[in-house]
């Protein structure tokens, strides 16, 4: 019994420390993605920047780089912070629904 856990023990250690590598790994790939892409963000926007929405200065929600979370609308054109839009389920078209049939 005490070799098995011995044994075990050895494993457990083996997957911490490759767990552990990829880790660091997956948060230097991470690191460098968003280095890359804030860079190429702000370089875009400091040419063309957009327009200040100077109507929501007093938004305490202000989020990344000085914008503010983008406000979901539904079809009659309100708006709506708590509840995600309408999902509208449009059936096949007609081909479609005739290519299904033969297929069957």
């Amino acid at each position: 019994n005490a070799k098995l856990r011995t044994r075990i023990d050895a494993v457990d250690d083996k997957i911490d420390a490759i767990n552990s590598g990829t880790d660091a790994k997956l948060d230097a790939r991470f690191n460098a993605f968003a280095a890359k892409y804030f860079a190429t963000y702000e370089t875009a926007n400091s040419k063309n920047p957009p327009p200040i929405d100077s109507s929501n200065d007093s938004n305490p929600e202000r989020g990344l780089l000085g914008t503010t979370p983008p406000t979901l609308m539904d079809p009659s054109g309100s708006q709506h912070r708590d509840r995600a839009p309408e999902i509208i389920i449009v059936d096949k078209p007609p081909v479609l629904q005739e290519a299904n049939k033969e297929r069957r």
